[in-house]
């Protein structure tokens, strides 16, 4: 590792240094140039006014707050580092084309890509990743979770050695320009999402492709075989590293489930029972990357089986609650497309109310009409812009069905909670699985997951959730 890390020092070194944004990740930048070069000059470039209150940087690092990014001239620096958060849009052409733009998950990769299980997709990637590294870590292999997960990738390398694996959330915004691809490489699913920060949906999909295109013989990519995008940029991207798929459709696959049973070669001996406590059949495609991982590791099925059993679901991502007055509640909140919408429903079956909506980012929604009518939910809550957006789009599409419904249009988060306790069935689903982005009334998806939560509880006058 002592090579590594020289390489490191060598690659800062006598460069002058901009970080854009100081968040999370661009904090963790300049901690991680500073351990090598303490006294090397770093300017940081915030588009936020007032970002530098309170900071207490040192003689070497100048701060710009309320900075414009559009107008960093190309050799005003000799290496830029950016945050994920900023769309290219907001980038110099000259900038974009150059040598000198990086991410701290490029360099990661770059650095330690040979011992990094790298996942992506657009959606399931917490569960996944979270997944994998909970069956390595309890079957005993040294391993770390970050990335976009919460854990800046730099914070994790003074910790690895030559026998350490990293698991690494990777976002789009992580792999847009990266390079280099992951020893492992774990692709989930391509959806339309983040059309606010691509100029197409086809730029967004090959945003992901990072995870795959660099690979070489020795590496390994474990993709979704259900997914048409994903087997399309396969054909188109003819690469010859190992390929492992999975399935919950065919028995082609390397792994596949059918009626609850894994079944796959990769493992000795028969199809085993998923014991989890993942809910619905769409977990499955959570669950089949991260056993290929195991797997792939040489861990027993016998481990496997006992450390799947014990993992609890991440918050906000088909989060069973718990049950309020015989309705049960599930959080959904990550859910900021149709397409995890429709699975969500699919997972629960029984949902007697449904809560959707939030900020409207042009996703279309025809699909999602469709489905809703398709599935008869006898109550639900359209939220924010969004949401009336959706059921302007289902009052013209199914004028008749929509009015057999019961149905709430509304800009008020409490009085949509309330329609939640009034009208859900006793013994069905409440579930919250918007749709929609969350930002615009709440911070994020996690700000929404919670309040919902916080809501049920305080209009129900319950202090807690009954399991």
């Amino acid at each position: 590792m002592r090579a590594i890390h020289k390489r490191i020092a060598n690659f800062f070194a006598d460069k002058k240094i901009a970080l854009l944004g100081f968040g999370k990740e661009g904090q963790s930048s300049l901690k991680f140039i500073r351990k090598y070069h303490p006294k090397l000059p770093v300017v940081i470039l915030d588009e936020r006014k007032d970002k530098s209150k309170g900071l207490n940087l040192d003689r070497w690092t100048i701060f710009i707050d309320g900075a414009k990014l559009k107008k960093i001239k190309k050799d005003d620096f000799d290496l830029v580092l950016s945050s994920p958060g900023i769309p290219p849009k907001k980038l110099p052409a000259a900038l974009l084309k150059s040598d000198k733009l990086y991410g701290q998950a490029e360099l990661f990769l770059q650095w330690f890509g040979w011992q990094t299980i790298g996942v992506t997709g657009t959606k399931g990637k917490s569960t996944s990743s979270s997944l994998t590294y909970h069956l390595l870590k309890k079957a005993g292999v040294k391993v770390f979770l970050g990335g976009n997960i919460g854990v800046p990738l730099f914070d994790l390398i003074p910790k690895l050695n030559q026998k350490s694996y990293v698991v690494a959330e990777l976002s789009c915004h992580q792999l847009n320009r990266s390079k280099t691809s992951p020893h492992i490489g774990i692709l989930l699913n391509l959806f339309e999402e983040h059309l606010d920060y691509y100029k197409s949906k086809e730029d967004y999909f090959a945003s992901k492709l990072s995870i795959f295109k660099y690979q070489q013989g020795e590496d390994t990519l474990i993709y979704n075989l259900d997914d048409k995008r994903i087997k399309k940029y396969l054909k188109l991207h003819k690469t010859n590293q190992e390929k492992m798929s999975y399935s919950l459709k065919t028995a082609k696959a390397d792994l596949y489930v059918e009626v609850q049973n894994l079944y796959t070669d990769m493992l000795r001996g028969k199809a085993f029972a998923l014991k989890t406590n993942l809910l619905g059949d769409i977990n499955h495609y959570n669950i089949m990357p991260a056993v290929a991982v195991a797997a792939t590791l040489k861990i027993s099925k016998t481990e496997i089986k006992k450390h799947l059993a014990t993992f609890q679901p991440l918050a906000h991502r088909l989060q069973y609650l718990g049950q309020i007055n015989n309705i049960h509640f599930v959080n959904d909140s990550i859910s900021t497309i149709p397409e995890a919408t429709q699975a969500a429903v699919k997972a629960l079956e029984n949902v007697g109310c449904l809560f959707l909506g939030g900020m409207d980012r042009g996703v279309n929604y025809i699909e999602l009409v469709k489905f809703l009518k398709s599935q008869k939910i006898k109550n639900i809550v359209f939220f924010d812009k969004a949401g009336k957006r959706m059921y302007e789009e289902y009052q013209k599409m199914y004028p008749k069905q929509i009015e057999k419904i019961n149905y709430l249009v509304t800009e008020d988060f409490k009085r949509a909670v309330q329609f939640c306790l009034d009208n859900s069935p006793k013994n069905s689903y409440c579930l919250l699985s918007p749709a929609a982005s969350s930002y615009g009334i709440f911070k994020n998806f996690e700000d929404r997951g919670s309040q919902f939560s916080k809501f049920v509880l305080k209009l129900s006058k319950h202090k807690k959730f009954k399991k």
